[in-house]
């Protein structure tokens, strides 16, 4: 192997561990019609809206409380005196709050724009 191309290697394997990377666009894209599917699916547009910024406005969560404060919130409002909002513990799975809380964040970034 000539120098040069051995140099070039090396730099390319440093710089992929030195930068942190990026998620791809089109894992982005899937995680938001992961999320978007949930927000559906249960259907928390017909309160929030198709925008978040509906009955209960969720624009501003994202940044007012951390993921797992919005995960307790979504499987109990009663314990946050709402008795408005569903109860969604044993509902929503488990494995699908991630997404929809990414979905959530989603919402209040696009309405900033």
């Amino acid at each position: 192997m000539k120098t040069a191309t051995l140099i070039t290697l090396l730099f390319s394997v440093w710089l992929t561990h030195r930068i942190p990377q990026q998620k791809s666009p089109t894992e982005s894209v899937s995680r938001m019609d992961a999320g978007k599917a949930v927000y559906e699916a249960f259907a928390c547009h017909s309160c929030h809206g198709d925008d978040g910024a509906m009955l209960g406005d969720l624009t501003r969560a994202g940044e007012k409380y951390s993921d797992e404060e919005m995960i307790k919130y979504i499987k109990n409002p009663r314990a946050f005196d709402n008795r408005q909002m569903p109860v969604y513990e044993g509902v929503i799975p488990d494995k699908d709050f991630d997404d929809l809380i990414w979905y959530i964040r989603y919402l209040g970034e696009k309405t900033k724009q």
